[in-house]
């Protein structure tokens, strides 16, 4: 049987919303606050990568749970990355500690991405809350740019997706440089 993109769209969406039934069973089982992550795809309130996650889990819980519900996302202007391969690394790339994964490097983003903004901030490494952030950096928020989104696979600019980070996240942790991090065998 053949696979077909409304399938895949379907499958997507059903399993940002399975994880979104797993993180309200568990608030509403529990009544604890609970710490989850995930890539910025999933835990954005508005979709951000159309492509593999149509409706994301984080504006479901937000639908749901309202404003108990927080999201943080995650930046970075530059550095490394482990990721998937099923086969030899890319050019660019070299092998990782464990069989079929790979280490990338992204270098400082270009000035039409979030990332390069948010790197010019006189802070190395910060925390922007964009809820009560001043009204200028709210509108600057509220735009959608280029942004990096890196996940399972091997990164690269083609990959850019569009995101308004005001919209998307509650909270913006963004980091100047990372390192991808040494794998257990």
């Amino acid at each position: 049987m053949e696979a077909t993109a409304d399938g895949r769209r379907q499958a997507q969406e059903y399993r940002d919303i399975v994880l979104a039934d797993n993180v309200a069973w568990w608030n509403a089982t529990t009544g604890a606050k609970i710490q989850m992550s995930g890539l910025n795809a999933h835990l954005s309130y508005t979709p951000i990568d159309t492509a593999y996650v149509p409706a994301p889990m984080g504006g479901v819980l937000r639908k749901r749970l309202g404003d108990r519900f927080v999201t943080v996302g995650t930046s970075f202007d530059q550095g490394g990355y482990n990721f998937s391969a099923e086969g030899a690394c890319p050019d660019d790339a070299k092998p990782a500690e464990r069989p079929m994964t790979c280490k990338g490097q992204v270098p400082a983003a270009g000035a039409d991405y979030n990332e390069y903004v948010l790197d010019q901030v006189r802070y190395r490494d910060f925390m922007l809350d964009t809820r009560t952030a001043p009204a200028a950096a709210k509108a600057w928020l509220s735009q959608a740019r280029n942004t990096r989104l890196i996940g399972g696979g091997f990164w690269s600019p083609s990959q850019a997706v569009q995101a308004a980070l005001g919209r998307s996240f509650d909270v913006v942790i963004h980091l100047h440089q990372v390192k991808a991090a040494q794998l257990l065998p």
